[in-house]
């Protein structure tokens, strides 16, 4: 895939979102030249990225005389960022969680199970990312064999919901989590009901909870509550990964055995 058609950052979709507000603060057109020095600290390729998405979005149009402004009846309610787009970042993040866990790169694979064409039905029952990890130790017999799924949220939609929905996912997986790419401190200081609730909720089911800090610019990962392993249910897990996996990582697992 050329870098025209890769998706825009985390923080192209974050200059975007700023660059809305501030035209919906300015009666709905600014300078080029403005937004980049004001929003994108003078830097020609970060206006550029925003601005073309924004154009390719239908966001933003472009004006004479180097203006930029809003499409017509765009509000900053039409600016968010989509929780599909901060997938890739959470998978990565979940790899260096992994292996700081000592698994290698060998021991276990990790998809977005999030839109996949399966057989699973309902609003509850598909994972945004899966990981399933295999692991033998020098001195005992036999193998850990794990299946686990994460439920991703938005930070706007970081609640106890998210539990429930991840809970759903335990009759075919061995832990389940939520993710919210959102600091410790900031989920605190935007909704301390909702973190009061979501932890004591983990910590009843067994779900775990993890937090991706400045998700953006300088990830960093907190591993707040770890999932309780349940005993697997081949039979389930089994149809489940059959489901929703890639051919590739189906072929993965084989080779574990």
């Amino acid at each position: 895939m050329n870098e025209v058609n890769s998706p825009p950052s985390l923080h192209t979709l974050e200059l975007l979102i700023e660059i809305v507000e501030k035209l919906v603060d300015n009666r709905g057109y600014l300078t080029r030249t403005w937004l980049k020095r004001y929003v994108c600290d003078n830097n020609d390729e970060l206006i550029d990225a925003a601005l073309n998405h924004g154009y390719a979005k239908k966001l933003l149009v472009s004006k004479k005389h180097g203006y930029v402004g809003l499409a017509k009846g765009i509000t900053q309610a039409d600016a968010v960022i989509g929780e599909e787009s901060y997938y890739p970042e959470i998978e990565r993040q979940l790899k260096l969680l992994w292996q700081a866990n000592n698994y290698s790169s060998s021991e276990y694979i990790i998809e977005n199970t999030a839109r996949r064409n399966t057989k699973i039905i309902g609003p509850w029952t598909r994972p945004d990312l899966t990981l399933v990890s295999h692991k033998k130790f020098p001195y005992t017999i036999g193998h850990e064999f794990d299946v686990v799924t994460f439920e991703v949220k938005r930070p706007d939609s970081s609640n106890v919901l998210a539990v429930f929905e991840a809970l759903s996912h335990t009759s075919a997986a061995t832990k389940a989590y939520v993710v919210f790419p959102i600091g410790p401190k900031d989920w605190t200081a935007s909704a301390p009901e909702q973190e009061v609730r979501v932890r004591d909720e983990c910590a009843k089911h067994g779900v775990g909870l993890i937090l991706i800090e400045d998700i953006s610019s300088n990830p960093k990962p907190h591993h707040v509550i770890k999932a309780r392993r349940k005993e697997i249910d081949h039979e389930r897990s089994s149809a489940f990964l059959s489901a929703v996996l890639t051919p590739q990582g189906k072929e993965q697992i084989a080779k574990w055995k």
